[in-house]
């Protein structure tokens, strides 16, 4: 593209201004842009609540879809419901978050309705996600995605608790999931400003932004005894409509309502009445998440927070968002989300040579690991609380190596293929790190596993040798059977059976149970003592 200023041909210098004078004055003659008279087009509605609607519109300024939401036609002559809808685009354009939706601009228009825009989020909401077919609740992968929108969600409104704004209507419908992954709170409609953060004074709109201004006295006009919000995720208090009793504690139990729901695929209380569920809620009555889906298996841990979250009295439950945040970060660091199996004394849990599609933590108890060698049982070690086993074989797709049974009452928590190599980044270089490991585990495995058998087989024929030198009287040697036999089983935990044919795969000896007998033929021991012979 041509410079005017600095013209390059010697057509351009004719006709090009000769100053940078000129040259302003030429640019000030241009027209300047104009924008359409009327900035928003009537939109589409898309959403609709008790007090508002909201509709996707679009931006002729700016050229882009936007959000728009305006006062219900109702209430648009009540003062009281106009102040509380200006104060939410106020509180929610001045929490400045990722997760919480952007305000764009308030105003009102000709016809005397107030409205304020805010992005425009393709996606659907945590409700209908947890609804669809994404969200299994069978599923640890499914499970730990929404487990990180849930995480963001606390990212949100603790935020907003730092800036003094309780929420007050916390659950799946008001949480937005965008089809790229954002995740945004939605409807600050009816959030309350802790009296002891607001301000009078406009400064500190331009301070540290330590609160939340409101211009028309935030929410220090609601009465006690008013009850805002939905019923099926309230704490006690908020249901009571206990307004000198509300905190950051409230949104906690609504944080924890949520994560009942994503558990469980219902809110907490639930009934066909809907006083009864005001009932439940003002009592902080509900039914623990896995008794309420009894053919589930729900992780302990998940549910424990739950209840934790969701406790009717106020100081006990977590005292800020951010540990109950920790703790669904630590539950999902340490493996919580896995299902639990139980397994009574002497119950194999794995067994050698059957196919590694799992690999197991001990929550409780203890396990033996043993393998059968020759026929007989080799016990390799002990685990307990804490120790994993069985993922050298997921990781190889090989078969089992060795025997797990429990020594008591034990629990394991249960990790599949896919789910191991997800955690474990097996596509990634520290999955071929591991995979390396383990195959260098099992080859050393296999190495000493046959060179336990070498040592093992040498001393059982040192151990018989030295019984027929002992104990016998005939040429060639032999020696009663029983007395050795009773003793080797005893020594080796091995049944009479088995003793037998591992002796017999040594061919040197002869066990002649008809006449209780064990033998040594002459030419076996020549051979024998050839094969051994050491050097002079």
């Amino acid at each position: 593209m041509k410079d005017p200023y600095y013209p390059t041909y010697e057509s351009d210098m004719k006709t090009s201004p000769s100053t940078v004078a000129e040259a302003d004055n030429l640019v000030r003659t241009e027209p300047r842009p104009e924008l359409p008279p009327q900035r928003y087009s009537e939109g589409t509605l898309i959403a609709r609540g008790g007090m508002s609607q909201i509709y996707k519109v679009y931006d002729h300024h700016l050229l882009r879809h936007i959000a728009m939401k305006t006062i219900d036609e109702r209430l648009n002559s009540e003062n009281q419901h106009i102040r509380r809808f200006v104060e939410e685009s106020q509180i929610t354009g001045q929490l400045e978050h990722p997760n919480i939706i952007p305000v764009h601009n308030m105003g009102c228009n000709e016809e005397g309705f107030y409205y304020f825009t805010m992005k425009m989020v393709d996606g659907q909401t945590l409700e209908q996600y947890l609804q669809s077919d994404a969200h299994d609740l069978y599923s640890d992968n499914s499970l730990y995605q929404t487990l990180q929108i849930f995480l963001k969600v606390c990212d949100a409104v603790s935020f907003a608790h730092s800036r003094g704004v309780i929420h007050r209507d916390l659950k799946p419908a008001n949480i937005m999931v965008g089809d790229h992954g954002q995740v945004y709170v939605m409807d600050w409609g009816i959030a309350y400003l802790m009296p002891d953060t607001s301000s009078q004074d406009v400064d500190d709109m331009y301070s540290e932004k330590t609160s939340i201004y409101l211009d028309r006295g935030g929410t220090d006009g609601e009465q006690s005894g008013d009850i805002l919000g939905t019923w099926n995720y309230m704490a006690p208090e908020q249901a009571l409509g206990q307004t000198n009793l509300l905190g950051f504690h409230t949104d906690v139990f609504a944080l924890g309502a949520v994560l009942y729901e994503i558990l469980t695929g219902h809110p907490p209380y639930q009934s066909e009445n809907a006083y009864q569920v005001l009932q439940m809620a003002q009592q902080g009555m509900f039914v623990p998440p896995q008794d309420a889906v009894p053919h589930m298996t729900l992780p302990h841990g998940l549910c424990q927070i739950a209840q934790h979250a969701m406790h009717p009295n106020p100081l006990l439950r977590y005292p800020n968002v951010e540990k109950l945040k920790h703790d669904i970060e630590l539950f999902l660091r340490s493996g919580g989300q896995l299902p639990l199996r139980n397994y009574p004394p002497g119950e194999l849990i794995i067994q050698e040579g059957g196919e590694g599609n799992a690999a197991f933590v001990i929550t409780r108890g203890r396990c033996q690991v043993f393998r059968m060698v020759g026929g007989r049982q080799i016990n390799l070690r002990e685990m307990g609380e804490g120790e994993v086993f069985g993922e050298t074989s997921i990781f190889l797709k090989q078969l089992r190596t060795a025997s797990v049974k429990a020594l008591d009452h034990v629990t394991v928590a249960i990790l599949d293929r896919q789910t191991l190599e997800q955690k474990m980044f097996q596509d990634s270089w520290l999955g071929r790190f591991i995979e390396a490991l383990a195959q260098r585990f099992i080859d050393t495995d296999r190495k000493w596993t046959r060179q336990r058998q070498t040592l093992e087989r040498t001393q059982l024929q040192a151990q018989l040798l030295a019984y027929l030198c002992h104990h016998s009287e005939t040429n060639p040697p032999s020696a009663r059977w029983s007395p050795l036999c009773e003793a080797l089983c005893q020594q080796m935990s091995c049944s009479p059976d088995d003793l037998q044919q591992t002796i017999e795969s040594l061919n040197f000896f002869i066990i002649d149970l008809h006449n209780d007998r064990l033998s040594l033929s002459a030419n076996t021991l020549h051979n024998y003592l050839n094969t051994h012979r050491l050097p002079l």
